[in-house]
Formats: structure tokens, sequence, C-alpha cells
């Protein structure tokens, strides 16, 4: 009874999910750049899969008078992987060449989020609660309506990269290897969506010199790491046709990041400190001690005190984060820590999401720190990366999500271990209230900005 039940619930959260986001869609006056892109790119795939650029985008552009454009629009081909508008232009076959159609691809994929969110809370908790309460929170969730509701590609790729954790760690769980495989195909069809889903990969190559190195003697473990580069070969070569030997450097040109860019630096730098550690970690000789001093409240405190105006912004029951069409104004001059102050102005929950990475990790639940490592790389790379939108860490919003949820559930049940019942029952009550302004903030926050799905940048 409690499987159908749940079963249940979950479908309910899929099929409202599915159309609210599309009455959302159809609810917009303007239409982003890239969505005119992609639906076009859709078009011409369904016609001739060879035809993959925006050259008739931009002369259409510049007959209407825009002369500004990307340079990556000029290029024979376009600069992302094609799996996202391969998806579209199959829609288009099959629902009509209608906007509609184009935007359903990225709608389903990101409510099939939903469900896969409660099976990877499942899998690691193993606690119905947690995993329940975690997929109704990613259907609330602001920033994952905002952008699985345009024809973006967000959605898309943020479901391969959870598919992604979830089919390793099954694997890993179940001591089920060919799963491994799957997830390195689920790796793959990430990596061939936008290159960033290879991060996927690497936080499981992380995760692994950490805590299974067992895992690296597994030949189909050693297999799923390889499999997205050999998944992307093709693409490869398609580039190597246009460009030549010089197209690993003409991506670095076309995604308008060149390697005398000031913020190459940091993005080089800080994945070889995380790789360095992580090596630092596998290696059985080296022991890692840390000092006594409560290093985790330190620095609990010192991330609240750099991103107070946020949190007060985030519990503030009237505030709006800044939304709109023009990116420079808005967010021109952002810092390293705009995703983090973003996520809390969209929601209290990330309030408790980010105290979570400092709680300790409870010694029996090994796979958990995932979570957090999947999570973290994610909010790294485009910290570093810059060139702030909320929806390039979308993918990264399940594991916050489940990791908020975790830590409600630990401090309620540390509840119970009050002696007084004074203090038990009060701290029981603000709990509640906690939760209930949550829902209610997302909601609010939902109602002026999601439903009218009139922006662009947020």
């Amino acid at each position: 009874m409690k499987r159908v039940l749940i079963t249940f619930y979950l479908a309910s959260l899929v099929i409202a999910g599915f159309f609210i986001r599309l009455d959302n869609f159809q609810r917009a006056q303007i239409v982003t750049t890239d969505e005119n892109v992609y639906y076009r790119l859709g078009l011409q795939l369904k016609n001739n899969f060879l035809d993959y650029n925006t050259l008739p985008y931009a002369d259409d552009a510049r007959e209407q008078g825009r002369t500004a454009l990307p340079t990556y629009f000029t290029e024979p081909l376009f600069k992302h992987p094609p799996l996202f508008p391969f998806l579209i232009s199959q829609a288009l076959r099959w629902w009509g060449e209608t906007g509609i159609s184009a935007a359903a691809v990225s709608i389903l994929f990101g409510v099939l989020m939903i469900p896969l969110t409660y099976a990877l809370a499942l899998l690691i908790f193993g606690d119905r609660w947690i995993s329940l309460a975690a997929a109704f929170f990613l259907f609330l969730d602001p920033i994952h309506m905002i952008s699985s509701q345009k024809i973006w590609m967000e959605s898309t790729l943020s479901f391969f990269m959870l598919m992604t954790i979830y089919l390793f760690l099954y694997g890993l769980k179940h001591k089920k290897d060919f799963f491994f495989l799957l997830s390195g195909l689920s790796s793959g069809l990430a990596f061939l969506t936008k290159y960033p889903g290879i991060l996927s990969t690497l936080s499981i190559v992380l995760y692994s010199m950490a805590f299974h190195r067992e895992l690296f003697k597994k030949s189909f473990f050693r297999i799923s790491l390889i499999l997205p580069f050999l998944m992307i070969l093709p693409w490869g070569y398609w580039n190597y046709q246009i460009y030549g030997m010089h197209f690993i450097l003409e991506q670095f040109s076309i995604h308008e990041f060149d390697i005398t860019y000031s913020h190459t630096f940091p993005i080089i730098g800080g994945l070889l400190i995380i790789f360095i550690g992580a090596a630092l970690l596998y290696n059985r000789r080296i022991k890692i001690t840390l000092p006594k001093t409560p290093w985790r409240f330190i620095l609990s405190l010192l991330f609240c005190g750099l991103l107070i105006k946020q949190m007060l912004q985030g519990f503030d029951p009237q505030h709006i984060p800044i939304s709109g069409w023009a990116h420079a104004p808005l967010f021109g001059d952002a810092n390293f820590l705009f995703y983090f102050g973003r996520l809390l102005e969209f929601s209290p929950l990330y309030f408790l999401v980010f105290l979570s990475f400092f709680k300790k990790n409870p010694i029996e639940n090994t796979y958990l720190p995932i979570l957090k490592i999947s999570a973290g790389m994610i909010l790294l790379f485009y910290s570093l990366w810059g060139g702030f939108q909320s929806r390039y860490i979308l993918a990264s919003i399940p594991f916050l999500i489940i990791l908020g949820v975790w830590l409600w559930q630990e401090l309620w049940t540390a509840t119970f271990k009050q002696p007084c019942p004074y203090r038990k029952h009060g701290a029981q009550i603000l709990l509640i209230i906690l939760m209930v302004f949550i829902i209610y903030k997302t909601l609010f926050i939902n109602f002026l900005m999601s439903f009218s799905n009139n922006l662009c940048y947020f």
C-alpha cells in the first residue's frame, strides 16, 4: 500500500510540475535568444543532421539591425555538443514544429528529476520522509522551475548528471558493477549535452579516491570513467573536420575563453588544488590530521558573515531576487560568492543546505559525502568560470536540496534527545515554523517570478 501511495505522490508531482511549467512557458511574452537558437537548430537538424550552425540565425539578426553578435553565431559549427538540439529535432518531428514541442524536452527532463531525486535520497539515507520531502522541494524550487520551463539545455544536462551519480551509487551499494557502465553512459550523455557534464565523473573520481579506493581495481568502474570521453569522440572528429588540427584551441575561442584571460588561472589552480588534495587522501602513507580547533564552527561563522545580507533577504517575507533581461546592469559586478548568495535569496532552505556542509558526516553513512562533492564541484566550477547565471548551477540543486532536508531531519531527531520537555517542544515548534516559512517564501517567489516567466537573467 505504501508503495502505491508513494508512486501516486511522485506521479502527481511529475504531472503537476509538467503542466505548471508548460503553462508558464506559454505565458512568456518575450523569448530568450538561446530559446530561439535551440529551436532553429532543432528545425535544421530535423531536415539535415549535418546542418548544425547558427549562420542563418546570424543573417536574420543582421537583417533586423542587430550588429553586436557573439562570435560563435558566425562559426560553421555550433559551440555546444549536439544532443540537446537533436532531442528538440525529434520532438519537432513527433509533435509538430511549435515552440511547445521544443519546450517539452526541457520540461520533461526537468520534472523527471523529481522522482530521480527521491530515488537518490532513498538510496543514500533509506529514509522515505527525507526522500519525499526532497522531491517536494525540488518540485517547488524556483531556480529549477524557471530553468526547466524555457528551451534551455540546463534541465537536460542536470538530469543526466543526476542520473550519473544515482547509477554509480546504486552499483556501489548493491554491488552491481554493471551499473558503473550505465553511470558512465549517462555521464557521456551529459557530456554530449554540454561540456561541464563531465563534472559528475570528476565528482565520482574524487569521492572514490577518498572513500572507496577499491573501486579502481574494478574493470567496469575504470571503463565507466573513460566511457564519456569515448562517447564525445565523434563530436571531436566533427570539429576536427571543420577546424583542422587547431580545433581544440578553436573551442577556447568559440567559448570566448582566451587562455590569456585572468580568470583562466583561478579555474586551473582551483581544480589542481582539488585533485592534489584528493591524491593526498588516496595515498595511504599520508595521514592528514585536522587541528583540534572547532574549525567547522569557525568556517560556518565566516561563511554566514560573508553572506549575511543575502541570508536576511532570504528570510525577508517580501523580498524578491533581482531579475531581468540585461545581464551587465544586473550582475556585471558579481563576485565568487554570487551563486551562494542567490540560492539564499531564492529559498531559506539553502540556509540549512549550507550549514549541512559544516556538519560532520555520520560515520555509518559513507554515501552522503558524494552529495557535498557533486554540489561543491558544480558550484566551484561555475563560481570560478564567471558569467554568472543562476540556471548554470541547476545540476547542483537536487544534491543541495537533499542535504537541506537531511539537516532539518537531523535537527528534528535531535530534539527528542532533549531531556527538558519545554526545550524539546520549543525547538520542535521553531523547526515547524521554519519549514512552513520556507514553503511560504518559495511559493511567494514562484507566484511573482516563476509563473510570470518574464525574465532571462535571475
